[in-house]
């Protein structure tokens, strides 16, 4: 996916009961898209992240991430 836009159109089209995201996006991150999820008032997916970067593992867990892949 290009950007964070795109990412959340497909999420939303696909509704999965998993998502499985990395960081890198060619325009935002996957953290904008987790944020947006967090605001959204529909069903959200486990979502697993796969970064195991300890940083970036804290700031998942504070939106809502439920696994992080190390």
């Amino acid at each position: 996916m290009d950007n964070e836009a795109d990412a959340l159109g497909r999420i939303a089209a696909a509704t999965p009961d998993v998502l499985v995201l990395d960081l890198h996006l060619r325009s935002g991150s996957d953290f904008g898209v987790l944020r947006s999820l967090s605001r959204g008032g529909r069903r959200r997916p486990k979502i697993i992240l796969n970064d195991g970067l300890p940083e970036y593992r804290r700031e998942a867990e504070v939106l809502g991430v439920e696994s992080v892949s190390r």
